[in-house]
This record gives C-alpha cells, sequence and structure tokens, in this order.
C-alpha cells in the first residue's frame, strides 16, 4: 500500500467514525432531552460574561468562546492519527542519543521503544474520536499560537481572563518595582544550591538528620521558581495577584519538610483561629444575644508580600524553642534559622527570561507562605489584649480576613488606625455591614432583631463561576459523575432535633434542611441524575446495629423529617447518626452526622 493510499484510507475510517460517532451523540441527546424534559447543553451565551473576561484587544470566534467557556477542568480527549509520522518522529529522536550510547545499548534500546510504541499505537487505535469538534480543535491551536495574547486563571472565581501580553508584562513590571524585589544575576541558583546542599549535608554527618531526610531535601539539577500572576477580577484595573511557583526549585522540599515540622509542633491555635466557614457558623450561632451590636469584616492588603520575613522567622523560633515544653525537633534554634533563612529568605525567581531575587515578604506558592504568615498575623493580634477600651466583643480571623461584632457606640473609625499602627507593612481594610447582612468567607451572616440572634445562610460571590465539569462531553467515567453530583450539589443550611441529647425510649426527630445548588444545571447534568440522589434519602449508620429501621423518604430536599427512637437495650456510649444517599452507599457520601453521648 503506498502512502497516498493509506492517507486515503486513514481519511474515509475517520469520516465513517464522525458519522457513526454523530448518529449515537443525536440519539443520546434525544434519551437525555425526555429525561430531562427540557433541552439540554451549555447555553454559553448567558454564561460566557461570567466564565470568560476579555480584557485583551483580540476578538474571541464564537467557536473559541464556546471552547474556553468548557472551563480549566475540562478533558480533551486526543488522539494520534497519524501513525506514520508518530513512527517518524520517535527515530528521528533516538537518533540524537546514538552518538552518546555504546553500539549494544543503542540497539537495546531501539528494540524496547519500537516495542513500546507498538503497544502505545495499538493502545491508542481503540480509543474513541475526541470529544470536540475539529472546528473547536482548531480553535484551541489558534489560541495556542497567538502570541499576543495570555490566557491565565482568575485570582478567584475559576473564570478565564485574556489579556495582551504585553500589559500583562507591563502589570508584572510594576510588581518588581516594589522594594520586595531586585534584579540579580544570571547563575545565581547553583551558587544557592550548593550552599544549601552544604548545610544540609554538615547535618546529615553530624547525626541530626537521616539519610532518608537528607536525599529528601538535597537538591540536584534544579530550576528557578517561576513568577506568574492571576488577575483581580472583582478589582477596578485588573491588577494582578503576584505567585511565585517554587516547584521544581532547590528549596522546594526543604520548604516542605520544615512546613510539617512547624504544622506538626505548632501549640494549641490562637484564640482567632478557625479552621473553615464550619467553625464560624458554630462560633456565630452561639451568640444569643445580638442587640446593639454591628458587624464589620477587615482584610490586610497584599499579606504575603507585605509580611517582614526576617521576623516571621523570628516568631516562629521563638514559637517552637520559647516555651516550657520544647518542641521534640532534632535541630537548634540556629540550626532551624539558618534552614528557615535558605528556604525563604533572598530567594531567586524568574519572570520573562530575567533573574530576580524576592528580599522580603513570603511568596505565595512556596509551602511556607501560608504558616509563616499566619503565625506572623497571631503574633500581631496579640497586642488586642493591650486595649483596655473600644476593643471588639468578637475577633475571628482567616488568614488575612478577619471578621468582628462590635457595640453600636464604639468607634470603629478609631480602632482602624489603632491596628494599621501594629506594623508598618501590614495595613488593614474594613467593610461595614450593610443592611444588618455582612458577607464573610463563602457565608452570609444576618442578624435577627426579633430572636436577637444571627442567621447563617451559604454565601456565592459575584466571581462564582458555579461551573462543573460538563456532562455529556467530559472524558470521565459515569460513577463518577454521579458521586460528584451529590457531593458537590447538596447544601446543607439546617439541621434541627427536638430534643438534645436523645432520651431512650422517646422519639427523636432531626429536620434537615438543604437546597440543591443551581450551579449543577450549568454543567448539564440530566436532572434525574441529579433528584435521584435528592429524592431517596435514608438514615444508615451505627443504629441499624440497635435494631433501629427508618424508612426512606420520597420528596425533594427542601426538608426531611426524620424519626427514631433510641431502645433500652441501646449501651451507653457515642452514636453517630447519618443521612445518606440510599442508591448510592456504594460511595460512602456523607452529608450530616450528628453524635451525642447517651
Amino acid at each position: 500500500m503506498t502512502y497516498v493510499d493509506f492517507q486515503s484510507l486513514q481519511k474515509f475510517l475517520h469520516n465513517s467514525s464522525e458519522i457513526a460517532n454523530g448518529k449515537f451523540i443525536k440519539i443520546h441527546e434525544k434519551k437525555l432531552i425526555e429525561l430531562n424534559r427540557g433541552p439540554i447543553g451549555q447555553n454559553y451565551q448567558e454564561l460566557k460574561s461570567k466564565l470568560i473576561h476579555n480584557i485583551s484587544s483580540y476578538d474571541l470566534s464564537p467557536t473559541e468562546e464556546r471552547i474556553l467557556c468548557r472551563g480549566w477542568d475540562f478533558c480533551i480527549e486526543n488522539k494520534i492519527t497519524n501513525f506514520i509520522d508518530f513512527k517518524t518522529d520517535i527515530e528521528l529522536n533516538v537518533f540524537k542519543i546514538q552518538e552518546h550510547c555504546h553500539p549494544n545499548v543503542f540497539t537495546t534500546l531501539c528494540r524496547k521503544l519500537n516495542n513500546y510504541s507498538e503497544i502505545f499505537i495499538k493502545s491508542v487505535k481503540k480509543k474513541r474520536i475526541r470529544n470536540i469538534s475539529d472546528e473547536e480543535f482548531n480553535a484551541i491551536k489558534s489560541l495556542k499560537n497567538n502570541k499576543n495574547i495570555i490566557i491565565c486563571r482568575a485570582d478567584k472565581g475559576n473564570s478565564i481572563v485574556i489579556l495582551n501580553k504585553e500589559d500583562y508584562i507591563n502589570k508584572i513590571n510594576e510588581i518588581l518595582k516594589q522594594k520586595q524585589f531586585k534584579p540579580s544575576k544570571q547563575g545565581i541558583i547553583k551558587e544557592k544550591e550548593k550552599s544549601m546542599n552544604k548545610c544540609i549535608l554538615k547535618l546529615y554527618n553530624d547525626k541530626i538528620i537521616e539519610k532518608d531526610t537528607y536525599w529528601k531535601i538535597h537538591s540536584t539539577c534544579s530550576s528557578y521558581a517561576t513568577l506568574y500572576g492571576q488577575p483581580k477580577i472583582h478589582k477596578a484595573n485588573y491588577p494582578l495577584r503576584p505567585i511565585i511557583s517554587s516547584i521544581g526549585a532547590y528549596n522546594h522540599d526543604l520548604s516542605k519538610y520544615l512546613y510539617y515540622i512547624i504544622k506538626n509542633n505548632r501549640p494549641s491555635q490562637s484564640f482567632s483561629y478557625i479552621k473553615d466557614s464550619y467553625e464560624l457558623v458554630k462560633k456565630i450561632t452561639g451568640i444569643h444575644d445580638s442587640s446593639n451590636q454591628i458587624m464589620i469584616s477587615f482584610d490586610v492588603d497584599n499579606l504575603y508580600t507585605n509580611v517582614p520575613v526576617n521576623e516571621a522567622i523570628e516568631v516562629t523560633l521563638d514559637m517552637l524553642f520559647k516555651r516550657s515544653n520544647p518542641a521534640p525537633i532534632p535541630f537548634t534554634r540556629e540550626q532551624f534559622k539558618e534552614l528557615l533563612e535558605i528556604a525563604v529568605c533572598n530567594v531567586p525567581f524568574r519572570f520573562h527570561d530575567k533573574i530576580y531575587i524576592q528580599n522580603d515578604g513570603v511568596a505565595m506558592g512556596s509551602p511556607l507562605g501560608p504558616v509563616l504568615a499566619d503565625l506572623f498575623m497571631t503574633h500581631l493580634e496579640q497586642r488586642l489584649n493591650k486595649f483596655s477600651t473600644n476593643k471588639p466583643s468578637i475577633w475571628i480571623r482567616y488568614v488575612d480576613d478577619v471578621f468582628c461584632i462590635f457595640k453600636k457606640n464604639q468607634n470603629i473609625k478609631d480602632f482602624l488606625l489603632r491596628i494599621n499602627k501594629w506594623h508598618p507593612n501590614i495595613k488593614f481594610t474594613s467593610e461595614l455591614e450593610f443592611d444588618e447582612k455582612l458577607a464573610f468567607l463563602d457565608v452570609l451572616i444576618s442578624r435577627d432583631n426579633i430572636t436577637h440572634k444571627y442567621n447563617t445562610t451559604i454565601y456565592r460571590k459575584p466571581t462564582n463561576t458555579n461551573l462543573y465539569l460538563l456532562y455529556e462531553i467530559s472524558d470521565i467515567p459515569l460513577q463518577w459523575i454521579n458521586c460528584s453530583t451529590w457531593t458537590d450539589q447538596l447544601s446543607i443550611e439546617k439541621v434541627e432535633v427536638n430534643m438534645w441529647p436523645p432520651k431512650r425510649n422517646e422519639l427523636l426527630t432531626v429536620s434537615v434542611s438543604g437546597v440543591a445548588k443551581e450551579s449543577f444545571l450549568y454543567g448539564n447534568y440530566n436532572k434525574t441524575i441529579v433528584y435521584r440522589g435528592y429524592s431517596l434519602p435514608s438514615i444508615i449508620g451505627p443504629l441499624d446495629d440497635l435494631g433501629i429501621k427508618l424508612p426512606t423518604y420520597p420528596g425533594p430536599l427542601k426538608m426531611i423529617i426524620f424519626n427514631a427512637t433510641i431502645p433500652d437495650v441501646a449501651p451507653e456510649g457515642q452514636y453517630d447518626l447519618y443521612v445518606k444517599a440510599s442508591e448510592q452507599d456504594h460511595f460512602e457520601v456523607l452529608c450530616v452526622k450528628i453524635t451525642w453521648e447517651l
């Protein structure tokens, strides 16, 4: 068979497969429309204003908009169709290493590569046609080859931002003019790597670290950390948040090693600490008298780049070594300080083929960045104890975001001026409640003037795209989709019981209120699949061992009430009440957990 004949046959088979696949898609869509009782498919015309922010001079075509609206997590199934070119590329690359190999080694290598390529081609032949059209695939290649634009992820919301490359570089260069950064010479990474390896070799020779630890944090052939920016689409002029990715850098593994030492030996958290929004809700709903109170949130401006790194290191060392029971780590204070300085001080990074050094602040992108910033903020907020008057009754902090409650007669402006004097690098901005509501993290907190309590509900930021994997064209197994629909879309708002703790032989009523996220529909999932998880909930768990059989309740999850009675035969101890999806028990997806002591 000639090459021309092979190409003709290949084209014929490809077209035949496309026709067969098109028929299958039409049948599948018809079935989904009937099950869904309405049209399916992503309406990207309505969503593109939230999913795509094009601030470049380049005009996107409808096809480019459509493919970008699929989101960052959309997986394009690729397929090698020209196997002759594929084999040719392998052979050409093999000949490049021929002069560096012994003839016998080269022969063995060629034989193995040929075998592996044949196995790979056979596996590729079984793959379906990729899950996007040729037009969309060409649109992706066109965007990739456009050297005048930058396509990047937004700072918040998972949306896509398109900028002119020149504007992007200018924004980064403005950031690099700040005092925390300065240019550096080429080749400095070799000096840094050599200095670090010398330090950890000494620790190994002195038997301070084990052999496994030495090779874990030792570095060879490292690369520069890389600076990139993520546009803040919720702010005017789309400023960039600088992130220095240290993956592959000489000190990345050392930073991870030190991070776990600090994390595992950190004493009890500060008075203001919350792990997540669930802990926030627990603290807020525990306030029983909200009368004469006002809510306000504070935010630290560019915390990571403004953290004084040397002071943060000293705070960390004091936390580990200045306490009654020193942390069980093998290093002295001086040794640990040297390791921290290697990991976070004067770290070189690359941007646009130029080398820079960050001489202050901690890099967002370094494993040590969050923990050092948090420890420094913990150290600063201890000064609240010195406030005899005009201090908040509630101060809750999550990294650089603070939620406070004051009395209405307190001077909040004066308080803001005072905390902005804590450190010249750290500046707070404030946001006052509006209409007796305030959003903090992903929680909307509101005041009930009748009960004088605080109510909470789920808050979606304006930057939230509500985008999930697209159902009909995402290259993922169906069982994963079914699992994700339950966990991602069910939002439990409230769990109520008629008595606490439950009593023996008395009816326990559990009321679960929840909402189905509308964002699920943006992924054009079949409603039948969605509500299959919502309409058949049941209670299973340790209570089954006590002989308690609970019925399933059909209906949507707007409000579900379960009744159960704990019998006399139940032994003393803790019991967990689980609410799960009865048709998806094999996924072990937990929605609500209630624990009590008998």
